[in-house]
């Protein structure tokens, strides 16, 4: 239930609600004026994206067009942003358009209003990134407005990607989304001018014809169309329109960004000459001022983390092993160039060259399987390394389906395919896949690694050993096997020879950070951290990258370090790479905990991961390691109920770093005994008693009597 007030606004009643959140009519107390707010669900996104939604917001308000919907505040309360918007009193165009065409003048009229607007916007800089029917508001006298600038990507932050259309009778969920999304967006590219435009162009398409531009039985479908096809041509749908307009409505809906109009002011313009008349409203408010394009972060590198502080990474390249190049400039060379580019995905910009070099074949060859199934691997590396949100497995998704259908006796079209029902939890497909990949290529290097994967994540160790080791003999210099082999002994306590894997690993890459941060964190854990932090420093030469400030923070905060821990942690907060990960966030909150002075600090640190944890744990919500640290985040801020809830599900399936983890949950908790038969359990299980011995957390229980008993005989352990 929403509150009665959020900040200066009284709730007056609730407009709508949907995947995103919810609308409300609301009276601003202070300047006693009639609002619309929209509240996004919690667990939203990063202080860097609000900090650009603040901008941009503030930009739409200095332009005040006539056809844009008045931006009055965006603000962050704890969890929750709201936004605080003019009241429009109507009802959506795609609520008008369920009851068939508009007349042409009519659409014309308010196409071209429309386009002013969006040149007006484009002019600050902001672009709007999901225009759509439901995103455009008619009043009373039929002038349409535009809403939401840019909240597709704010909701996309959590996993949503409905409409934010404030008032009832507008499209919900991502498929009225997908038929308005241009094709390079289905490729990973962000949302720019260009983009816009082949939205308007099939928003103008449906206003005149009554129907999509892009239809469907399925998002899938309406991805291919959008990708391979194209609409019905509009003279046959709507007859007797001026041949201008459909010139202009092909061209917006170009494939190619390059072959649409170079700007929204050329739409514009070219609607005022079809038409030959001046707007039914126009603009009293004059030109905004130019501004340069607003800056965007990238998204977040997701890695699994296997201790509990440590950071230890198990890795997923994409590499199809020894790949022979006839020519320098031959396709079989180009695939090998991009393929290659994914198995060193951690080198700075490979996964955008990646994409962009399968882009560039299917550019030349759109039929090509092989560029196909490459893109989808592409896009699959920028969901689980940058944008760990829904669009991008979906686009994904897509590829993957669409490599299928290009051809099903292409071992990589099989493999793409099972690494998106992995990621989609689809396990049996997943299997299916994987083995059909195998039967068509028996030495598939990433068949393999995904089958191994697929059988650690299906709590099956022991193949998965099994099927990383046959990796190894079958592909010795293909470096992801010993990292991921490496990653589960280190999860199973077996540091010594996690140690052995991850140096292998690095003499195979001796430029890859991942292998750094790996073998630092095996270093430490079999008590060896100042070589840990020299492992750390050589990562460090290579390029600064968030993973290796995170376990440097760790081993300082081992050391006791609590203050230069944070300064480590705050600084991988702020690099390009660590996006919506919870882990820096929960670290940090650790390190400002014993940092006199800053508890505060801590407190707002243990909010954002637990925001973070949130949209991870949506998708997945029985992960043990997630609700591990969850209740220990919920623990460290007094929310005993929620912690005591998800240890229920981490301990379902306890590794030793959980068991250590749910130890200093119950003993912060105030429950000693349950904490100190945890802590037994952790130690039996081959957990690093000097982590044990080192934790802050654990003091007052290090003085149990009962405690000395759990470390006897367990100093000397390999």
């Amino acid at each position: 239930m929403l509150a009665r007030t959020i900040g200066r606004y009284r709730i007056e009643r609730t407009i709508g609600s949907g995947s995103y959140g919810t609308v409300v009519e609301a009276t601003d107390r202070v300047l006693n004026r009639t609002v619309a707010l929209k509240i996004l669900r919690p667990g939203g996104p990063s202080r860097d994206l609000f900090k650009t939604h603040l901008r941009e917001a503030r930009a739409l308000a200095r332009l005040r067009h006539p056809n844009i919907v008045a931006i009055f505040d965006l603000k962050q309360e704890d969890d929750r942003i709201f936004l605080a918007m003019e009241h429009v009193d109507g009802e959506t165009l795609a609520a008008r358009l369920r009851r068939g065409p508009l007349p042409p003048e009519h659409a014309l009229d308010m196409a071209w209003q429309l386009a002013d607007a969006l040149a007006a916007a484009h002019g600050h800089g902001v672009i709007h990134a999901d225009i759509k029917p439901g995103n455009v508001i008619l009043d009373r006298q039929s002038r349409p407005l535009l809403v939401d600038f840019g909240l597709a990507r704010l909701s996309a932050a959590d996993g949503t990607h409905g409409t934010l259309a404030t008032t009832p009778g507008g499209e919900d969920g991502l498929k009225g989304t997908i038929s308005y999304m241009a094709p390079e967006l289905f490729m990973g590219a962000e949302a720019n001018a260009q983009s816009d435009i082949f939205s308007f162009g099939a928003l103008l398409y449906e206003m005149l014809s009554g129907r999509r531009a892009f239809g469907g039985g399925s998002d899938g479908a309406v991805m291919q169309r959008i990708l391979n096809g194209g609409p019905d041509h509009l003279a046959q749908l709507r007859p007797g329109l001026p041949d201008g307009l459909y010139g202009l409505v092909n061209d917006m809906l170009a494939p190619s960004p390059a072959a649409r109009p170079r700007s929204m002011e050329q739409v514009r313009d070219a609607l005022g000459g079809i038409t030959s008349r001046t707007p039914a409203i126009a603009s009293p408010r004059g030109r905004p001022i130019q501004a340069g394009p607003l800056r965007r972060r990238r998204g977040p590198v997701v890695a699994v983390a296997l201790s509990a502080c440590v950071l230890v990474v198990a890795l997923v390249a994409w590499n199809r092993g020894p790949i022979p190049l006839p020519a320098p400039n031959g396709l079989q060379a180009q695939l090998g160039e991009a393929l290659d580019r994914l198995h060193h995905f951690d080198d700075k910009g490979a996964i955008d060259a990646a994409v962009s070099s399968f882009q560039k074949i299917l550019a030349g060859d759109p039929k090509n399987a092989a560029a196909t199934a490459g893109l989808s691997l592409a896009l699959l590396r920028r969901y689980t390394e940058e944008q760990p949100v829904p669009i991008v497995l979906q686009q994904a998704d897509a590829q993957a389906k669409l490599a299928l259908s290009l051809d099903d006796q292409l071992a990589l079209s099989h493999v793409a395919a099972a690494w998106v029902a992995s990621y989609s939890k689809d396990k049996g497909t997943a299997y299916q896949q994987f083995r059909t990949a195998l039967a068509l290529e028996k030495d598939n290097a990433l068949a393999l690694e995904g089958l191994a994967r697929l059988y650690q994540d299906d709590g099956q160790p022991d193949a998965a050993i099994a099927t990383y080791q046959e990796g190894i003999k079958k592909h010795p210099d293909y470096r992801v096997f010993y990292d991921q082999l490496g990653a589960i002994y280190f999860n199973q306590a077996d540091y010594a020879r996690a140690e052995r894997l991850f140096r292998q690993s690095v003499d195979l890459a001796p430029d890859s950070v991942y292998g750094y941060a790996n073998l630092s964190a095996a270093q430490h854990m079999r008590g060896n951290t100042a070589d840990a932090v020299l492992t750390i420093q050589k990562g460090l030469r290579i390029r600064p990258h968030w993973m290796l400030y995170n376990n440097l923070g760790t081993y300082l905060y081992f050391l006791g370090d609590y203050a230069q821990a944070a300064q480590a942690f705050e600084r991988l907060t702020e690099l390009d790479g660590n996006g919506r990960d919870f882990l820096p966030w929960g670290n940090l909150g650790d390190a400002y905990r014993w940092v006199p002075g800053k508890e505060e600090e801590a407190r707002a640190a243990y909010r954002q991961a637990l925001g973070r944890l949130d949209v991870l744990l949506k998708s997945a919500p029985d992960d043990p390691w997630h609700n591990v640290k969850q209740a220990l985040y919920a623990a460290k801020l007094g929310q005993r109920d929620r912690a005591l809830t998800a240890l229920d599900v981490a301990l379902a399936k306890p590794t030793p770093a959980i068991l250590f983890d749910a130890a200093v949950t119950n003993e912060t908790l105030g429950r000693r005994d349950e904490a100190l038969a945890l802590l037994a359990q952790a130690v039996k299980a081959g957990y690093a008693p000097q982590e044990i011995v080192q934790e802050p957390e654990l003091a007052q229980l290090r003085e149990d009597k009962r405690y000395p008993s759990l470390l006897e005989g367990v100093h000397h352990r390999e």
